[in-house]
């Protein structure tokens, strides 16, 4: 299960500059994210990360991730409408997040690889419960 997660996590991060996201990495609203693995078979472990996001009036998403085990910065892009909100996080949408922003300001929905590989059968794609919420101060 590991390694499902360190595949799907590992194409997000190739291949980004962190220079490059070193301005939207400032501005926004920072959290702490919390992965478990939902499917296909639950797991008790979880993969934290740290998600910068900048939200512009007319409801494009921009930012960065960054997971607590890799040292990495990927970009993140996507949209908000009202409190759904999705995001592809690294190189062409490695990551995949569909969520709702909770009136606490964390944001809760799931999580899946759009390519990534993994030794299950069928080539089944892993889906993570994700959760991020609003680091203190920000």
């Amino acid at each position: 299960m590991l390694a499902g997660v360190a595949t799907l996590l590992g194409t997000a991060l190739a291949g980004t500059s962190s220079a490059a996201l070193a301005s939207s990495a400032t501005t926004g609203t920072s959290y702490t994210t919390v992965m478990t693995q939902t499917l296909p078979i639950p797991s008790a472990g979880v993969f934290p990360g740290k998600l910068d996001l900048k939200v512009s009036s007319d409801g494009i998403v921009s930012g960065w991730y960054q997971p607590d085990y890799e040292g990495s910065t990927v970009s993140v892009t996507g949209g908000k409408q009202g409190d759904q909100l999705w995001l592809d996080i690294g190189q062409s949408g490695a990551v995949r997040i569909v969520a709702t922003v909770q009136k606490d300001g964390s944001i809760v929905g799931t999580a899946q690889g759009l390519h990534a590989a993994t030794l299950l059968p069928m080539d089944e794609p892993v889906r993570y419960r994700f959760v991020a919420t609003p680091r203190a101060g920000d």
